[in-house]
């Protein structure tokens, strides 16, 4: 049917043994070859590799094998590190000499011929010899070769204009130094980046266009932008700015002087670029493709596009076919010269290969591909380890999981690949490859592991691989410069990569981590309290979520203010929430994003100057086991249940000890077995007419107790306060609910709930986030003093039939479509009022709050019911001196209603929407709130369980609240029954008012046991009346 080799040997074969036979033939270019493999730092190999460029050009002819070889090395090396282009007409004139000779040896139409001609062409025309738009207009001969005429040491770094700047500007001077630092130090590419951008915004500002410091500093940018900026966030600006200067420096400097007619190459350069980036979009092709046409010439180019426009709607050997024709189309188009775009063709190929089932053929020819690569370079790059990472995986899903451990273990763990500690390959640092070093290496370690984890063998080469990617992770969250993604979450930004087959998102990195270190600390017989630590900090990074980040923003944010900068930081919160609301409107590559990301980038430099800290803040770590230990109070525990794909483990902590179980429940299981118990404690979102109907699974729950939690309860014996953090599969159901002793009537659907042993009897329950958020929670808490003691929100203004909440006329707001309308050309669109209006109304609610109220006993009070009850007095009150705020309406999670962004809450909606009011507060508006509360109750529908939309265990509207500042959350895990919230709610506030040193904790769960026990409210002892409520955040 198809042949899936092709002439791969070919393109592979051509790149070391020609470097072999010139080392052992000519002493001097062996020379020059191990000059360049020991040079340091990027001035160096710039230098050396020139200079062997230099020597090949004298020694060998220019349609020679090695004179190619060496040309195309050069020429990438020149073109990333000859920033000032002092190389240029050396580069230019090898290619004006190479083309003819090539030309006549393998013919004018040759891909190599082509590609040489591409390139001498582009040279001289940058140098202004020649005009490409009129090809049949010029004839160039060369001149004789003077290769004396290279430069011997490298120019100035600081030219006269500039000299003169520093002498007389103060700002620019430091500016410059700065830039300076990162341009000869390269600490990371961001970082020139960063400074060079700094630097130019300041002349900018300072400066006018038709001066030399200004063209000299756009200069510079240029360079830096065209070599760094891999995302295009600056392009717009400094093309911009050329294209602004331009007129000015020609009136006055005239045509002739070099800096304009520099500034105009730039300029026709960026031009072209976006002429290219429209023709490409327009294209819809994936990046890669994108730099792979426009090197090859028609009818190539259309055949490459016709194939890929039809691999869409293909799959299985269909699919196959298409990708094998369009590799081998590429490689007659590449040929022996360039394999690296070759690479990115047999890439698809092995991922079309690998969807389509066909594990046979990825064996088949990613063998063929190391066999061309030959021993020496087998696992060197980041090519051959995408290739043996796809040839793993196929050997383990073929059942043979020694070959696939085998042939990772023989790329991953070459000596010379592991040199450079993990936390530190991000940044890379200048002499690596930054895709190996930064990406590949660790994902193919974590493949490793898991391999060996599923074939339950070699425990300890399963560790370490899985140590491996787990520190990488740590050190790209902890090495990341500010600017762009510098507050991300690790689990948050670390997806399953594309170019990895069954790559791993980072949760699954950590979670592999704790079961590698579980195998081998039950190998060691359980004693290895060190490994307990490594594997506790470990499940924490795994349960991280952006939950956790919305604490530790607001933490960031108080230590700001604290320290004098809270401005910038409030700017900075604006900025986050500008591109994250960007991103989501599907905006992440357009101007206003990059514009965004650039300012917050500009901020963020000015805090990291200023108050380093809170970059420390805002990057959640997971708290050493001593530190977690330390925060607990006497009888206080924490749990940790981390379900993953091998089982799952739970992990307890006191002040006096720690304990360390795994159940063999495996995260399937244990999601499948709360959204089983879920359907009795909703019951009418379940569908069932009545609670008698309804009945209860408690030897389920058991089941999840006796698996979970009763194995680490000797380590709890002493604990009357719990708080756990677990993952999305426990997210629906609150842990309160598992029952700790075997029913009598287990196997039935009804039972004496007020006889059974309830874990929220034994211990006081709070959710939290995680570890790190109780730090922050504990530790960092805003202390504004608290004038007023609640506010309150409740029975808005809505036209639909009454509700009884918790009843089977509830009036779910999941089958109501809430209507958008449109905000003109700009901001987001609103919801529709008359939409909301049809909603039901929920008068029950403002009962629910007066109770509230009342239960304080004293104390001053502000309730907002009925038609005061709407989006603009939420905004407009101030709240950061209340101790209690309560919302009792309708809640909306993310998809429903036909909000598929964000969730929000429902209020009397305004007569015609604004920005302001158009009754729906949303999560993205909580954000702007300014809270100092101790507990925000959220008695709404569904406020605590994750809405789906990736954000981990807990609702968008939970994480929104602690954002605001909350330091503590009363959420709601279905809706509440109108006859039972206010005894919940009230019940609980009225307790701590009479004992100021109940815990928040304590006072829920004694408000539940009394609801569950009160014999006068028809049901009230089934879990789905005195339940509904989780304490998140800290109980105390």
């Amino acid at each position: 049917m198809f042949a899936p080799g092709g002439n791969l040997a070919v393109a592979a074969q051509t790149i070391d043994p020609i470097e072999s036979e010139a080392i052992a033939a000519d002493p001097r270019y062996a020379e020059l070859f191990a000059a360049i493999r020991n040079a340091s730092g990027d001035e160096a190999v710039l230098e050396t590799s020139v200079e062997l460029m230099a020597y090949v050009a004298q020694a060998y002819q220019p349609d020679d094998n090695l004179y190619l070889q060496t040309l195309d090395q050069t020429f990438d090396v020149v073109n990333y590190l000859d920033l000032e282009g002092r190389y240029s007409a050396f580069m230019r004139q090898l290619y004006v000499e190479a083309f003819p000779a090539v030309a006549r040896r393998l013919g004018p139409d040759h891909a190599l011929s082509r590609i040489l001609r591409r390139r001498r062409d582009s040279a001289l025309e940058s140098a202004g010899l020649i005009d490409r738009r009129a090809p049949d207009t010029y004839e160039f001969l060369p001149g004789p070769r003077d290769f004396a005429a290279l430069p011997s040491s490298p120019p100035q770094q600081v030219t006269g204009i500039e000299r003169q700047a520093i002498a007389t500007d103060a700002r620019y001077a430091e500016l410059f130094s700065e830039y300076q630092e990162q341009r000869t130090t390269w600490q990371s590419d961001a970082a020139w980046l960063q400074a060079t951008m700094a630097l130019l915004r300041y002349v900018e500002r300072t400066y006018t266009p038709d001066s030399e410091i200004y063209l000299r500093t756009l200069a510079r940018a240029t360079l830096a932008v065209r070599a760094v900026d891999y995302d295009r966030v600056h392009v717009d600006l400094v093309s911009r700015l050329s294209a602004e200067a331009l007129p000015a420096a020609q009136a006055r400097l005239g045509q002739d002087n070099a800096l304009v007619r520099q500034l105009a190459g730039n300029l026709e350069n960026w031009q072209q670029d976006a002429e290219r980036q429209a023709m490409f979009a327009s294209e819809d092709l994936p990046s890669e493709f994108d730099w792979r046409l426009d090197t090859y010439d028609e009818p190539a180019r259309s055949e490459l596009r016709n194939l890929f426009e039809k691999r869409a709607d293909l799959s299985g050997d269909a699919l196959v076919e298409n990708l094998v024709t369009s590799r081998d189309l590429e490689l007659r188009e590449i040929g022996a010269f360039r394999p690296y775009p070759l690479y990115f063709a047999t890439r698809e190929l092995l991922r079309g290969m690998t969807e389509a089932g066909r594990y046979d053929l990825v064996v088949e020819e990613a063998a063929r591909w190391l066999d061309a690569l030959g021993d020496d370079n087998f696992g060197q790059s980041d090519m051959e380890v995408t290739v043996i990472a796809y040839l793993a995986n196929a050997q383990a899903a073929l059942g043979n999981s020694d070959l696939a451990a085998e042939a990772l273990a023989r790329a991953v763990l070459a000596p010379d690949l592991n040199e450079v500690p993990p936390e530190q390959l991000y940044p890379w640092q200048p002499g690596s490859d930054p895709v190996e070093r930064e990406y590949y290496l660790p994902q193919a370690r974590s493949q490793l592991a898991r391999i060996l984890l599923r074939a339950d063998t070699r425990s300890a080469l399963a560790l370490d691989s899985a140590r491996f990617a787990i520190r990488y992770l740590r050190g790209v969250r902890d090495n990341r410069p500010p600017g762009a993604e510098a507050n991300a979450v690790i689990a948050d930004q670390f997806s399953a990569p594309e170019d990895l087959p069954f790559g791993q998102d980072a949760r699954q990195q950590f979670s592999g981590f704790v079961e590698a270190a579980w195998r081998l600390a039950q190998e060691n017989g359980d004693a290895d309290k060190a490994l307990f630590a490594e594997a506790f900090a470990a499940a924490q990074d795994a349960l991280q979520d952006r939950a956790t980040r919305a604490v530790a923003q607001n933490a960031a944010s108080e230590f700001a203010a604290r320290a004098g900068f809270g401005e910038l930081a409030r700017q900075r919160e604006a900025i986050s929430r500008e591109i994250a609301s960007l991103a989501r409107d599907g905006m992440a590559g357009s101007r206003e994003y990059r514009q965004a990301v650039a300012r917050q980038e500009d901020i963020d430099w000015q805090l990291q100057q200023a108050a380093p800290e809170f970059f420390r803040l805002i990057r959640p770590r997971a708290l050493p086991l001593a530190e977690a230990r330390a925060l607990l109070g006497q009888g206080e525990a924490v749990v940790l249940v981390l379900p993953t794909e091998y089982g799952t483990h739970v992990m307890a902590v006191t002040p006096e000890g720690e304990a360390w179980h795994k159940s063999d429940l495996t995260a399937d299981e244990v999601a499948g077995s709360a959204r089983r118990l879920r359907e009795d404690l909703d019951p009418w979102g379940a569908g069932v007419i009545s609670y008698w109907d309804a009945g209860f699974e408690a030897g389920a729950a058991h089941d999840l107790f006796r698996e979970l939690i009763e194995p680490v309860m000797p380590v709890l014996a002493a604990s009357d306060a719990l708080l756990y953090a677990t993952g999305p599969e426990l997210a629906s159901i609150p842990l309160t609910v598992l029952v700790a002793a075997a029913p009598d009537t287990a196997g039935e659907r009804h039972h004496d709930y007020r006889a059974m042993s309830w874990l929220g009897d034994r211990f006081a329950m709070a959710q939290l986030p995680s570890i790190a958020s109780l730090a922050f929670l504990r530790t960092n808490v805003k202390t504004a003093s608290r004038q007023r003691s609640i506010v309150g929100f409740a029975d808005p203004i809505l036209e639909g039939e009454a509700a009884t909440r918790g009843g089977r006329n509830a009036g779910s707001v999941a089958s109501t479509r809430i209507a958008l309308s449109a905000n003109g050309r700009d901001g987001p669109p609103l919801a529709d009022p008359a939409s909301i209006r049809a909603l039901a109304r929920l008068p029950g609610t403002a009962q629910e709050v007066r109770m509230l109220a009342q239960s304080l006993q004293q104390g001053s009070e502000v309730l907002y019911l009925g038609a005061s009850a709407t989006e603009s007095s939420v905004k407009d009150e101030d709240l950061s001196n209340v101790r209690f705020l309560a919302f009792a309406t309708h809640g909306l999670k993310a998809g429903e209603g036909g909000i598929a962004s964000e969730p929000g809450l429902v209020f009397t909606p305004p007569e015609e929407a604004t920005m302001h009011d158009d009754g729906l507060l949303t999560a993205s508006e909580i954000l702007t709130l300014d809270l100092s509360a101790d507990w925000v109750m959220l008695s709404a529908c569904n406020t605590a369980a994750a809405d789906g939309l990736g954000g981990g265990s807990l609702s968008g509207l939970a994480r929104s609240f602690f954002f605001a500042g909350a330091r503590s959350l009363l959420a709601s895990h279905w809706p509440v029954r109108d006859d039972v919230a206010p005894l919940l709610t009230s019940g609980a506030v009225r307790m701590l008012a009479e004992n100021p040193g109940m815990s928040r904790g304590t006072a829920l769960q004694l408000a539940m046991i009394d609801v569950r026990n009160d014999e006068s409210l028809e049901f009230a002892d089934h879990p789905s009346s005195w339940a509904p409520f989780i304490t998140v955040g800290d109980l105390r």
